[in-house]
């Protein structure tokens, strides 16, 4: 999982476009507020899927 990690890290920094990648067992996909990382109100306009331990 880490090494996923630097990479995608690594192609952004890069200012490479990071496609999406099979979610691993065992992970949830939520959708949360960009800025503060908390599930998203109608007071957040920018939102990120985000990966999280079931």
């Amino acid at each position: 999982m880490e090494r996923i990690y630097n990479e995608g890290h690594a192609a952004r920094l890069l200012g490479e476009v990071v496609e999406g990648f099979p979610k691993p067992p065992g992970m949830a996909r939520m959708e949360v507020c960009a800025v503060s990382g908390l599930l998203p109100t109608e007071h957040c306009p920018n939102r990120v899927n985000a990966l999280f331990i079931e």
